[in-house]
């Protein structure tokens, strides 16, 4: 069996496989070095290449493991740490700027907290809800309000609410707002006809 084409059509040619990235481009900036190259001057990584070829760089001595022990130490925190040396008699406020000196700590930072206050918080009893237990005002009666006889006197205050507050404050209860009520609206029904009545 031999598998050939017999189609006299060629076959559609893969346009993806003979296309190259920013082509125009590229080919353009050869042509501006050949043309650059013609009068003399070539591209920067020629030059630079050509430089180092003409002035190689002297190979730096790594430290060796001996150099490394014979090192003195120094304390990293010390005023005479000789990373600091070089920094010496220039601007504070520069090398602050240029983030090559440490920024010092504010003075609110420094104060240590409380040890105290901190005991007085831990002693505290921890809060049941989200909410901070709010004490409730104090029913005061005005000198004009008030009655000439004690039989005359009638009761005041709320025994229930009263004990409803030592509860939230003896922290037995979680402290609570007022339920806000939503209003509901009743649903209308509305018939809809989506076609009209047609008559014979």
């Amino acid at each position: 069996l031999i598998l050939e084409n017999t189609s006299k059509v060629p076959a559609p040619k893969d346009v993806l496989a003979h296309q190259v990235p920013n082509a125009k481009k590229l080919r353009r900036k050869e042509q501006l070095w050949e043309k650059l190259a013609k009068q003399g001057e070539l591209p920067r990584e020629v030059r630079r290449a050509q430089a180092r070829l003409l002035n190689p760089s002297a190979a730096r001595a790594k430290p060796g493991p001996q150099d490394t022990v014979e090192r003195p130490f120094y304390d990293l925190w010390a005023s005479d740490n000789p990373l600091d040396r070089p920094l010496v008699g220039q601007d504070e406020f520069f090398l602050e700027q240029t983030k090559k000196k440490g920024v010092k700590r504010p003075a609110r930072l420094h104060t240590k907290p409380s040890q105290a206050r901190r005991e007085a918080e831990a002693d505290k009893p921890r809060r049941l809800g989200r909410l901070k237990y709010q004490a409730p005002d104090i029913d005061v009666q005005l000198s004009s309000e008030l009655t000439d006889s004690l039989r005359t006197l009638k009761p005041e205050g709320n025994i229930l609410r009263d004990r409803f507050k030592s509860f939230q404050r003896r922290n037995m209860i979680e402290p609570r707002e007022r339920a806000k009520f939503k209003r509901k609206y009743k649903v209308k029904l509305v018939e809809k006809r989506a076609f009209r009545e047609i008559q014979l």
